[in-house]
C-alpha cells in the first residue's frame, strides 16, 4: 500500500468562474457585457400586467473571473480557462473544469469542439496535446498517461470506451457501478482505464468515445447531449533516483444542458431525459449551495453528494482537493434571459466553494523496499570489511590475484616472440612462398620446387604429397576471377568503398539483411494503407453524422411549416436508420484498422532495430576483414622474396630422394580428404573466416613457433606433409 506523503501547505482557493456567451444573429439589447470589468448585465423589462404595486427587480449584476465574449475563440477559451489547471496536473495536483448552462448554450462546442474544422478544437483535444507536449520537454520525469471516459445517462453510468465489443444501442456499453472505502475514496467498478502513449492515442480514444455518447433532436438543439459525460486524464510521475511518485487526475466535465419542460413542450423519451437531467442538477445546486454555507461559517455537516451519480463522480473537484473551474454558457437571445440569468446566479454560488489544493505524492513502496535492500548489503559488506572476512574470502582474493599475475606475464611472453616471431623461425617464412608462387602466376602448384603438372622433372616423394594438397587450394586461387582478383588488389583495398561493396557481395548474412529491406518497406507500404483506410473511415463516420443532423433539421423545418407530417408523426426515417447502419458499420471497420495499424508500427519498429543490429555488425566485420588483408598482402610481398632465397640454398632439398612424379591415381586418394574448393568472393570471405581461426589459435598458443624449430627435421615424406600446417596456403593468400 502507498504512503502518502502530501506537501504541509496546500492552497486554499475558491473555485474560478468564467462566462462564455454565444453568438446569435439577433442579440438582446437588455443584455450588456463587460470584458475588461469581467462583468454582465441584465435588464429586465418591467411587467406591466402585474399592475402597479410590482416589485420585480429590473437589474442584474454579476461578476466573473473572466467573460469571453461572443467573437472569442477556442483557443482563447483554452489558454484564459483551462491551460493552468492542465499544467497543474503534470505537477501533482487534480484539476477539474467543468461546462454548465441551458441546453443550446454551446457547452460540448466549448468542451469537446467542433467535429469539422481543426480551429474548432476544444478544451479536451487542446488539454491533451499541450500535456504531451509539455511531457517530452520534461525529460527529468517519467510520465504515465491513462484515460478513461464516463457517461451519466438518467442516473446510469456506461464504459464509452470498451473495446471488447461492438455498440449497436447504448445498453451495449458496460454499466459502471460506484464503490466507496473505508477512507471515503471513490471507485468505478467496469470503468476501463486506456493507457495513450501519445497524443494520437488519446485522440482516437476520444473520438471512440464521442461516436457513443448518446445525443437526441430537441426543439431547442438539433444535436442536444442527453447525458453527462466526464473526460478523466490519469497523470502519473516518476523521476529518476527518487521514491516520491506524483499522482493526479484531470475531469473535463460536459454537462447536460438544463431546459424548462413548460417552454419546450416534450414528451415521451426526451421527457424523461430532461427529467432525469433537471433532477441531477438540482441535486448539483444542492451539493453547492451546502458547501457555500459551510465556506460562510455556518454549521452544515453533511453535503448531500450521494444524492445523484454526477455528484459522487466530481465529489473531489466540489470542496476537496483539487483546482476547479467553471465554464457557464449562456445565450444572448431575448427569449432565453431567465435561464441566462439563472446559470449566472448558479454560477456565484459556485464561486463562493472553497477548495484545499494539495499536491498529490506518494512513496512508491517497491523503490523503498529496493533501497532498504541495497542499504543492508552495503553495511554487510562493511561489517565484513571491518571484521577481517573469511578464510574462503581470502582464499578466492588470492586465486584472482595470481590469475591476474599470470595473465600479465603470457602478455609480455606474447608480445617479446612477436616482436622476433620471423627471426626465430626461418622455415616457417620459407613454407608460405610455396602457396603464394602459384597464386601469383595463376598456374597450379605441384610442390616446394614449384613444379607444373606438364612438367616431368624430377621430384621427391614429399612433393608428390604437398602437390596434393596444393592440388586443391591453389586451384581455388587460380579461379579467383573479377570481382576476387580485383579484391585481392592492394589499390582496391586502400579503396574503402570499392572494398566494402565488395565484401558486402559476398557477406554471408547480406540475403538476411536485403529481406528484412524488402519487408520493411512492404510493411510500410501496408501502415500507410491502413492509415489512410483510418482516416477515410473517420471522415466518413464525420460525413453520416452530418447527414444525420442535416435530416433531423429538414424534418424539423417541414413540421414547423406545416408542409408535411413527418416531423410530428414519430415514424423513423429510413434514410437517418440508413446513416446509423452505416456509421456501425464504419465504426467496426475503424477499429480493426487501427488494430491492424498499432499491430504494424511495432513490427516496424522491431524490424527497424534488427536491421541496425545488422548493420552494426556488418560494419565491424567489415573492419577486421580489411585489416587481416592489408596485413596479409603487406606480408605476402615481403615472403615472396625471402622464399625465393631460402629454396635455393634449403638443405630439405638435397635431402629429399629423387623420383618420377606419382600418378593422379595416387594422389587421388589424398585428394578425397580434403573438402572442395570455393570459387569467387565467397572464397575470399571464407578464407578470412578461416585465417582468423587461426589467427585466434596462434595467438592462444604463443610458443608453437618455439618448438617447431626445435623439432628435429625429418625426411620422410609422410612426416613432411602430415607435420605440414593447414594454414599455410591461408597465410600465404
Amino acid at each position: 500500500m502507498a504512503l502518502a506523503t502530501k506537501k504541509q501547505v496546500g492552497d486554499n482557493s475558491n473555485i474560478d468562474i468564467f462566462l462564455r456567451i454565444r453568438p446569435v444573429s439577433k442579440p438582446s439589447p437588455n443584455l450588456l457585457f463587460d470584458p475588461i470589468e469581467n462583468r454582465v448585465d441584465f435588464g429586465v423589462p418591467r411587467n406591466l400586467s402585474s399592475g402597479y404595486i410590482n416589485n420585480q427587480r429590473e437589474h442584474y449584476e454579476f461578476r466573473f473571473n473572466g467573460v469571453l465574449t461572443p467573437d472569442a475563440k477556442q483557443d482563447e477559451v483554452f489558454e484564459r480557462v483551462a491551460r493552468g489547471v492542465a499544467i497543474g496536473a503534470l505537477e501533482g495536483f487534480n484539476g477539474t473544469v467543468f461546462a454548465y448552462g441551458q441546453t443550446g448554450s454551446g457547452k460540448t462546442f466549448t468542451v469537446t469542439g467542433g467535429p469539422e474544422r481543426y480551429v474548432d478544437r476544444g478544451i479536451i483535444p487542446r488539454s491533451i496535446s499541450l500535456i504531451f507536449s509539455e511531457v517530452a520537454k520534461r525529460s527529468d520525469y517519467t510520465y504515465t498517461v491513462h484515460i478513461s471516459y464516463l457517461e451519466i445517462y438518467n442516473e446510469v453510468g456506461y464504459d464509452l470506451l470498451d473495446p471488447n465489443r461492438e455498440v449497436q444501442m447504448l445498453e451495449d456499453l458496460p454499466r459502471v457501478h460506484i464503490m466507496e472505502d473505508d477512507e471515503s475514496n471513490i471507485h468505478m467498478r467496469n470503468l476501463s482505464v486506456h493507457r495513450a502513449n501519445n497524443e494520437e492515442e488519446a485522440l482516437n480514444l476520444l473520438f471512440l468515445g464521442d461516436t457513443n455518447r448518446t445525443i437526441s433532436e430537441t426543439p431547442m438543439n438539433m444535436a442536444s447531449s442527453r447525458s453527462h459525460c466526464v473526460f478523466t486524464i490519469y497523470v502519473e510521475a516518476r523521476k529518476a533516483g527518487e521514491e516520491v511518485v506524483r499522482r493526479s487526475k484531470l475531469n473535463l466535465v460536459d454537462l447536460a444542458g438544463s431546459e424548462r419542460v413548460s417552454k419546450t413542450n416534450i414528451d415521451g423519451t426526451i421527457l424523461r431525459e430532461a427529467k432525469y437531467i433537471n433532477l441531477s442538477l438540482h441535486y448539483l445546486e444542492q451539493v453547492i449551495i451546502a458547501l457555500q454555507e459551510r465556506s460562510m461559517g455556518q454549521n452544515r455537516p453533511h453535503v448531500p453528494y450521494r444524492n445523484s451519480m454526477m455528484t459522487t463522480v466530481l465529489r473531489d473537484s466540489l470542496g476537496g482537493n483539487c483546482r476547479t473551474v467553471m465554464i457557464a454558457n449562456i445565450t444572448s437571445q431575448q427569449e432565453q434571459l431567465d435561464e441566462s440569468i439563472s446559470t449566472c446566479r448558479f454560477a456565484q454560488r459556485v464561486a463562493m466553494v472553497s477548495n484545499l489544493v494539495v499536491a498529490n505524492e506518494e512513496v512508491d513502496p517497491s523503490l523503498v523496499i529496493k533501497r532498504l535492500k541495497q542499504e543492508i548489503r552495503e553495511l554487510k559488506d562493511e561489517i565484513r570489511m571491518l571484521q577481517g572476512g573469511e578464510e574462503e574470502q581470502l582464499h578466492k582474493l588470492k586465486v584472482q590475484v595470481q590469475q591476474r599475475d599470470n595473465e600479465i606475464n603470457i602478455l609480455v611472453s606474447m608480445l617479446k616472440k612477436r616482436e622476433d616471431g620471423k627471426s626465430a623461425n626461418p622455415l616457417a617464412g620459407s613454407r608460405p612462398a610455396v602457396a603464394n608462387a602459384p597464386a601469383s602466376s595463376g598456374q597450379p602448384a605441384l610442390g616446394p620446387a614449384g613444379g607444373a603438372a606438364g612438367q616431368a622433372g624430377p621430384s621427391s616423394s614429399a612433393a608428390a604429397r604437398s602437390g596434393g594438397e596444393a592440388s586443391t587450394s591453389a586451384p581455388a586461387a587460380g579461379r579467383v576471377s573479377g570481382e576476387a582478383a580485383d579484391l585481392l588488389d592492394v589499390a582496391v583495398l586502400a579503396d574503402r568503398s570499392k572494398a566494402f561493396e565488395l565484401f558486402r557481395k559476398s557477406y554471408r548474412k547480406n540475403e538476411v539483411i536485403e529481406e528484412n529491406k524488402q519487408l520493411l518497406k512492404a510493411k510500410y507500404t501496408e501502415a500507410k494503407q491502413l492509415g489512410a483506410q483510418v482516416n477515410e473511415s473517420r471522415q466518413r463516420i464525420n460525413e453520416l453524422k452530418a447527414l444525420i443532423e442535416q435530416r433531423r433539421i429538414q424534418r424539423s423545418m417541414a413540421g414547423l411549416g406545416g408542409s408535411g407530417a413527418d416531423g410530428q408523426s414519430g415514424e423513423l426515417d429510413p434514410e437517418e436508420e440508413r446513416a446509423k447502419a452505416l456509421i456501425e458499420k464504419e465504426k467496426a471497420s475503424y477499429k480493426d484498422d487501427f488494430a491492424q495499424l498499432r499491430r504494424l508500427k511495432q513490427e516496424i519498429e522491431n524490424l527497424q532495430q534488427l536491421l541496425e543490429q545488422s548493420r552494426t555488425k556488418l560494419q565491424r566485420d567489415f573492419e577486421q576483414w580489411l585489416g587481416l588483408m592489408l596485413r596479409q598482402q603487406a606480408a605476402g610481398s615481403a615472403v615472396t622474396a625471402g622464399s625465393l632465397t631460402s629454396q635455393a640454398g634449403s638443405p630439405r632439398a638435397s635431402m629429399q630422394p629423387q623420383r618420377p612424379y606419382r600418378s593422379m591415381s595416387e594422389v587421388q586418394p589424398l585428394q578425397e580428404d580434403v573438402p572442395p574448393p570455393a570459387t569467387g568472393l565467397r572464397a575470399v570471405t571464407e578464407q578470412f573466416n578461416r585465417a582468423a581461426l587461426t589467427a585466434r589459435r596462434q595467438n592462444s598458443q604463443p610458443v608453437m613457433a618455439s618448438h617447431t624449430q626445435a623439432t628435429p627435421i625429418s625426411t620422410d615424406p609422410e612426416d613432411v606433409f602430415l607435420r605440414r600446417p593447414s594454414t599455410q596456403f591461408l597465410s600465404a593468400t
